[in-house]
């Protein structure tokens, strides 16, 4: 009796792993989703904070050579 019962065991628990992985998976795949949309307006954010960092040291060029010529350190 006790041999039946041992091979009867991981059908059970091979059926409860597949429930398992089916819902875990689905769990994942919304996460998944969730975290992909989330990534697209960080990644959004990302490139317009990148876009302004680009221009960051053309604004410092500028200001400086302004800055410059005011008092007069910089080539006019």
């Amino acid at each position: 009796m006790a041999h039946l019962l041992d091979s009867h065991r991981p059908i059970a628990s091979v059926s409860i792993s597949a429930s398992t992985k089916v819902y875990a998976t689905k769990r994942i795949a919304s996460l998944a989703y969730n975290l992909l949309n989330k990534s697209k307006l960080f990644v959004n954010h990302i490139s317009s904070f990148l876009h302004i960092m680009a221009f960051m040291p053309l604004i410092r060029l500028v200001a400086g050579q302004q800055v410059g010529v005011r008092i007069g350190i910089g080539s006019p």
